[in-house]
């Protein structure tokens, strides 16, 4: 191949890669690789603010949720884990007992819980340390970590939100908070559904109009199985999609309102963009 004819096949490779596309509500495949595959890389159309006013981030369910675990951390530090590596009642319980993320659980006010994975507040808030680096377990004891430590005594909120949502959505697995299989239904793609938040969120909205067009986009390549048809057509994938990217993504980091429900129907279920979205991103 002659390097003129290269050239060309760059050009014009650059060229169909940047027409927007029906199938992705106008955006080109471009960006919809990088909302997919780098959404916080400097080519990305959408970026996430690093200066949140605290006021803001105090609004946060799952901000709240993660700084609580980790003063309570600090405060009680070394934490002695209990048999088969569980985190004893005096974490489990105050963080369960704040209700800051909405669980199953809550309707039953008065239980003592045992077990870690009896509360997805509590398991969440644990992995999500984890993954930051915020904490560690040694010989049986959980401690915070010097990056843990000086996020709280240096009072970095801005910071920690930033590695809270980049460590919830490209590293903690959204299927292990549900019980709809080890798929990627939610998760691929989840800074498109941001995007479609931004564009379309100012007026309330049914959920299946986000859905229909998170599916136009990512149909034919979702979950990870080999029966991708089969599940985008039933129930089983609205009811996982509804699940995780909105009742345990957009809401838990305060991103979407949702109306007064008057009934069991999805079809009355109003979506909006929440007073702080507009703070947390910038969309291009």
């Amino acid at each position: 191949m002659e390097k003129g004819d290269s050239i060309e096949n760059d050009m014009v490779r650059h060229l169909l890669e940047s027409i927007p596309l029906e199938e992705y509500d106008g955006r080109s495949p471009k960006e919809i690789h990088y909302l997919v595959y780098e959404p916080f890389c400097e080519n990305s159309p959408l970026s996430l603010s690093k200066d949140v006013p605290e006021d803001v981030l105090l609004k946060i369910p799952m901000y709240n949720l993660i700084f609580f675990f980790l003063s309570l951390i600090n405060e009680n530090q070394p934490v002695k884990l209990i048999s088969k590596g569980k985190l004893p009642s005096k974490i489990v319980n105050p963080v369960f007992s704040q209700h800051f993320i909405k669980e199953d659980l809550d309707k039953h006010k008065s239980i003592k819980i045992q077990r870690i994975s009896e509360s997805l507040s509590v398991t969440n808030a644990w992995v999500l340390a984890e993954l930051t680096g915020l904490v560690k377990t040694r010989k049986q004891e959980l401690n915070l970590t010097r990056k843990g430590n000086r996020f709280l005594t240096h009072q970095l909120h801005s910071d920690l939100f930033f590695e809270l949502f980049e460590a919830f959505t490209m590293k903690f697995n959204w299927s292990f908070n549900d019980s709809y299989g080890d798929n990627n239904i939610g998760q691929f793609g989840f800074a498109y559904l941001i995007d479609l938040i931004a564009r379309y969120g100012n007026i309330p909205r049914r959920f299946d109009f986000y859905t229909e067009k998170y599916i136009n986009a990512f149909g034919g390549v979702l979950p990870n199985s080999d029966e991708s048809e089969k599940y985008v057509i039933s129930d089983y994938f609205d009811q996982c999609f509804k699940l995780r990217s909105f009742e345990r993504f957009l809401i838990w980091f305060g991103l979407i309102h949702i109306s007064e429900i008057k009934s069991n129907s999805d079809e009355n279920i109003l979506i909006k963009k929440s007073d702080i979205f507009d703070t947390l991103f910038k969309i291009e």
